[in-house]
């Protein structure tokens, strides 16, 4: 098999970049280093100024349910964009068997090997950093227009939770910290309710 199909194409990404939550928009990923440094908060204020207004496609300062969707079906392309171009290591426009075999080779040693809270979208001011720390501060506009304040506000909010020694940065012990109490949450809010056995 000389050629590979798009469904071949999305399970290679899946073990390639892990399950990525874009919860309702995301910016640009950090670039290599990034994410292992300090985020101060007035960096992340201005990161989540400019996710929004690219998001903000009418530029009234409202992201409506629409513009989301359409922002991350267009982060959607570009990350599948980057995964083709990564796997097409000779560059020809196609990916071939032994290239595909490779990716997924390459991807199972770094998932064996625990390379925890580095693959894109779980670190960071990134694609997960900003969003992962709104937490459920936006929850209650799932369904309904974002005003551009209540976004900032709703990032600032969780970047607050995370600075636990209030320096105005989250260093990357803060940040697995905040990580794994989200994963906690996560955890708790899926688990069904135990009820008491009849007797």
């Amino acid at each position: 098999m000389k050629r590979l199909t798009a469904i071949a194409l999305s399970s290679v990404g899946l073990l390639s970049i892990g399950t990525m939550a874009i919860a309702q928009s995301a910016p640009q990923p950090p670039q290599r280093g990034e994410a292992r440094s300090p985020m101060d908060r007035a960096s992340l204020e201005k990161r989540l100024a400019t996710m929004f207004d690219a998001a903000d496609t009418n530029r009234d300062g409202v992201l409506s349910v629409e513009e989301r969707k359409a922002h991350q079906a267009q982060n959607r392309d570009k990350m599948r964009d980057a995964m083709f171009a990564r796997l097409d290591a000779n560059k020809d426009g196609s990916i071939s068997k032994a290239e595909f075999t490779e990716a997924g080779a390459m991807a199972g040693g770094h998932q064996r090997r625990g390379h925890e809270g580095k693959r894109r979208g779980h670190g960071g001011p990134g694609m997960g950093g900003g969003m992962m720390m709104m937490g459920g501060e936006l929850a209650a506009y799932r369904d309904k227009p974002i005003p551009r304040a209540t976004f900032i506000q709703a990032g600032l909010a969780g970047f607050d939770r995370m600075d636990t020694n209030r320096d105005g940065k989250i260093s990357p012990e803060e940040r697995q910290a905040g990580r794994k109490a989200m994963m906690e949450r996560r955890n708790t809010d899926q688990r069904p309710a135990q009820t008491p056995p009849v007797r």
